[in-house]
């Protein structure tokens, strides 16, 4: 997105594909998790269906599409989704944001601390958490920043500021709401209300340190404290569990793939735009070279 102001139809265009992205991911969910109340048993074979349609399928591609189609479309910038940062600086938010996650977990008192568990109950996670950052942040919240900023006539530093929060609280609260779709007790309003609030953490690490992999390991952190107090029975758990490891595994590609996706995107971009800057400074040369003969 250039520092052109958006037209009244592309911004309408602009949300109307995050919140269709959105509804089609809710919806998946409440079909596939919330409607048969998932969480409450073990099935194996429809939890596979769950992680691979709603989250990975749909949370987590098609909103890459998306968001790779509005990148095209110039309306959300790389700078917005971490795209154009170096290598190195990835590698630290990244750093900060796996001990800052742990951190702020074991802060909250979790039920257990027994590494085996927490590990199984993180990759069991990081799916959906995956979906959740793509969906929430990395679409709804780009998109309303994107929204936010162009439409605010303050000067360029409030107007960031502000910008970045209507996109975290859109972030958050549709967070929030998606919680309906779910098994009972993460349908309950009472908990719907409350799990806006860690979702803070996973807002801050998105607009602040621009980096979608960062986000989704806080999210993660935040995340399984409530899966490991709703767990009725953490002894299936003190073992390895290799069909939810393939399923993360899965996942995890298919974030990687679909962020080196949008990467090439945002490499063409540079590249388009600094051959217009070329094309145009050489024009404004021979303009001058014009005027002075």
């Amino acid at each position: 997105m250039s520092e052109e102001e958006i037209k009244p139809r592309n911004a309408l265009k602009l949300i109307a594909i995050a919140l269709l992205i959105y509804i089609i991911w809710v919806a998946a969910t409440y079909i596939l998790e919330g409607r048969i109340h998932l969480f409450e048993k073990v099935d194996p074979i429809d939890r596979m269906a769950y992680v691979v349609i709603a989250n990975i399928a749909i949370g987590t591609v098609l909103s890459a599409i998306a968001i790779r189609y509005l990148l095209k479309a110039q309306l959300i910038k790389p700078e917005q989704l971490g795209l154009s940062k170096s290598r190195l600086r990835t590698a630290a938010i990244i750093g900060s944001a796996v001990v800052g996650g742990l951190t702020l977990f074991v802060l909250q008192n979790p039920r257990t601390l027994e590494p085996l568990i927490v590990f199984n109950v993180f990759m069991q996670a990081l799916p959906v958490s995956i979906a959740e950052v793509m969906v929430c942040w990395a679409l709804i919240g780009s998109s309303f920043e994107s929204v936010a900023r162009n439409n605010n006539n303050n000067n360029n530093k409030r107007r960031i500021v502000s910008s970045v929060i209507v996109g975290a609280v859109a972030a958050s609260v549709l967070f929030g709401v998606y919680h309906y779709a779910h098994s009972p007790p993460f349908n309950q309003t009472t908990i719907v209300l409350f799990l806006m609030l860690p979702s803070i953490a996973t807002a801050v690490t998105f607009f602040l340190g621009r980096d979608i992999y960062a986000a989704v390991i806080v999210q993660n952190f935040m995340g399984i404290v409530g899966v490991l107090a709703g767990l009725p029975n953490l002894e299936v758990y003190r073992q390895p569990m290799v069909p939810i490891y393939a399923l993360s595994a899965v996942s995890v590609a298919a974030l990687v793939i679909s962020v080196s996706v949008m990467l090439k995107r945002t490499e063409k971009l540079i590249q388009n735009s600094s051959e217009q800057r070329v094309v145009s400074n050489k024009d404004r040369t021979t303009r001058e070279k014009g005027v002075a003969s």
